[in-house]
């Protein structure tokens, strides 16, 4: 309720805040774009310039009148609509195809929304791909503060259909014919490597230097450029070559201060390439919020894996080291669940397994003296007698903690679709704060067998399958060993 409300005030204060001037103009420069002749060469990229300029210039309050004047000035004319119907039954009367297509053709025409036409316009021209992108951003913005409230749902319906129509239009610009896949390197464009230190949020970087040492020797950055944003990186993953499958993040990203001495991180080999015999995806970022839904992650791993096996044939394995960003959020909601005493204690639980594995857990947190409250502290390491349960644990919720059928880990959702293995867990392996909190310092490796991506992956999106490794399976047997 309170989402709907805000979103409602939104719009008014918007309405509010820009003057009449600028509504003027706004709908002057929509207007313009949309009266453009089919074919003309000149006015369209004049007329869209200036749509631009206009946005540009708008505050928050502007940019969302600009949204709200699309969807209620610019939207499908259903009048229009029925008299195309009405002739179109007409046409199917007469017994002549031609008059009959030329109804499919209008109807066809008056179905499309003209802020539609006007977008494709602008996204042809300069400049237009990234405009869109940044409407996108916006758009989104709106809708996910509009919540869900039964007073808003016709509004909100609108407002989503226009969202289709941008990721439509955004989805045919970011197709994979028009990408380029561009390996970053200490002397590439500044602008492009400063946003991707800005962007980055898996591994933070620390400055430049930190910079340096993940783009040489056998550390390397991907990234998916489009041709008109070439220093704008749309999603990009690091890469580290190494002789073994990680089980630690210092063993692809030591401390700094190891890399400035000279030192290469455990399992990887700077002098001999040919010792190299695994690729790991360590970090994979897509910082624009307005690509959602627009799938690019799994293209670059994709790329990437074909790019390596090109150029160092001698890499067998593909495999990431991942975080469990979720795992956390979701231990404290069922341990919630759990001690709710109005509750049957296993019937809202997707497996005995896991009663059982947060029975240990509480157990072994009782022994070991750490709150339930805040069980995973950022300053320091939890004792190893958590080891076992919480292992077991983070296996039931990456394998069995699901959101229509799609894993509630984003990480392991973005993974399992692309046809990877859920391959194994380590313990401490991400000590920062940040790992910490998350998922006590728990990182995964999930697998790209080259073999079984098709088949993982179809199973994976048509029940949920998870793929896994004897390794995890043990963790998920009813019986644990006492050292994993």
């Amino acid at each position: 309720m309170r989402g709907a409300a805000a979103f409602r005030a939104a719009l008014r204060a918007a309405k509010r805040r820009v003057s009449p001037e600028e509504l003027d103009g706004v709908r002057a420069a929509l207007r313009a774009v949309a009266r453009a002749p089919p074919g003309d060469e000149v006015l369209p990229p004049r007329v869209c310039a200036q749509l631009r300029s206009t946005y540009g210039l708008l505050g928050a309050a502007g940019r969302l009148g600009f949204l709200s004047l699309l969807v209620e000035d610019m939207r499908v004319d259903d009048d229009a609509v029925a008299r195309h119907a009405a002739a179109l039954d007409a046409a199917r009367a007469r017994a002549s195809a031609a008059p009959l297509l030329r109804a499919h053709a209008a109807l066809r025409d008056a179905l499309v929304p003209p802020y539609e036409r006007v977008l494709q316009m602008v996204v042809r021209q300069e400049e237009g791909t990234r405009f869109l992108l940044a409407l996108r951003t916006e758009l989104l913005g709106a809708i996910d503060a509009s919540g869900e409230a039964e007073e808003t749902a016709d509004e909100l319906a609108r407002w989503r259909a226009l969202d289709a129509s941008v990721r439509r239009l955004l989805l045919s610009a970011f197709e994979p014919n028009n990408l380029q896949l561009v390996r970053a390197r200490w002397e590439s464009a500044a602008a492009l490597l400063e946003r991707i230190m800005s962007y980055e949020r898996v591994h933070s970087y620390s400055g430049w230097d930190d910079l340096k040492r993940r783009l040489e020797g056998e550390r390397m950055v991907y990234t998916f450029v489009h041709p008109s944003m070439p220093h704008e990186p749309l999603v990009f993953v690091h890469v580290a070559l190494a002789r073994r499958v990680p089980c630690a993040l210092a063993e692809v990203l030591p401390p700094l201060g190891a890399s400035e001495a000279g030192e290469e991180p455990e399992g990887s080999h700077a002098g001999g390439e040919a010792r190299s015999s695994v690729a790991v995806f360590y970090s994979i970022s897509s910082p624009h919020h307005g690509l959602r839904g627009v799938s690019l992650g799994g293209l670059l791993i994709k790329q990437v894996v074909a790019t390596l096996r090109e150029a160092a044939p001698h890499l067998t394995t593909y495999v990431t080291l991942s975080p469990v960003p979720g795992f956390g959020r979701w231990l404290q909601a069922r341990l919630a669940l759990e001690a709710r005493a109005d509750r049957s204690f296993g019937g809202d639980f997707v497996a005995p397994l896991e009663q059982r594995a947060l029975t240990a857990f509480r157990a072994a947190a009782s022994k070991e003296g750490v709150s339930l409250d805040a069980p995973f502290a950022e300053d320091a390491p939890l004792p190893p007698g958590l080891r076992e349960s919480l292992l077991r644990l983070c296996a039931v919720y990456l394998v069995h903690a699901k959101k229509r059928q799609s894993a509630l880990d984003p990480v392991a959702a973005f993974h399992l679709r692309n046809g990877a293995i859920l391959a194994a867990l380590h313990w401490e392996a991400n000590p920062s704060p940040k790992g910490r909190r998350e998922s006590a310092g728990i990182m995964v490796n999930y697998l790209y067998e080259l073999s079984q991506i098709e088949p993982n992956h179809s199973a994976y999106v048509a029940n949920g399958y998870v793929a896994t490794t004897a390794v995890v399976q043990t963790l998920l047997a009813d019986d644990i060993p006492s050292k994993l």
